[in-house]
């Protein structure tokens, strides 16, 4: 909900071929695969056959260890894809969660600090981390995948800067 004559400037969430092709989304999605090799699906039904269970439920048994894997790489692709970003005239707006929607926000006259880093595999996909750091309780926003970081965080800094100067505040260091 915007105050007054408050402004979006941008919004955005983290893009999701990011978020496919993190490193520990795909490592996930590699063991999963690696669950479903023959050996060792064969392997599994070896020892789940000494167990005394139902013949249906040693069938379909050796799959349980790869849906598993499945869900966790489900349940993590909904946490960062959830996420949403919203910078107005007066403040950041973060709003995250699946089951539970929270939503957080850091006042532009607060931040301190705004820094973008890119590392190489970010590069590829041009998508990089903005990280906010302000006096608040928040402490530091961290918008990871980003389209354009460069741009957010400069647009960011001049919004905070125009915030500061309304409200004659200043951030000794």
């Amino acid at each position: 909900m915007l105050h007054g004559n408050e402004k979006i400037y941008w919004q955005a969430g983290p893009s999701k071929l990011a978020i496919v092709l993190a490193p520990r989304i795909l490592i996930e999605i590699i063991f999963a695969a690696a669950l479903l090799h023959p050996f060792i699906l064969r392997a599994m039904s070896t020892f789940i056959a000494v167990l005394p269970l139902p013949r249906e439920i040693q069938d379909i048994a050796p799959f349980t260890p790869a849906g598993l894997v499945a869900l966790i790489v489900l349940w993590s692709f909904l946490q960062e894809s959830t996420k949403k970003f919203i910078l107005t005239s007066e403040r950041l707006i973060i709003r995250y969660g699946v089951m539970v929607r929270t939503e957080d926000e850091v006042e532009l006259y607060r931040v301190i600090d705004a820094v973008h880093t890119v590392n190489v595999f970010q590069r590829l996909i041009n998508v990089g981390t903005v990280s906010v750091t302000s006096s608040d309780k928040t402490g530091t926003v961290v918008m990871n995948s980003i389209n354009a970081p460069s741009k957010v965080r400069n647009g960011l800094r001049k919004l905070a800067e125009r915030c500061k100067s309304k409200r004659g505040v200043r951030i000794l260091e």
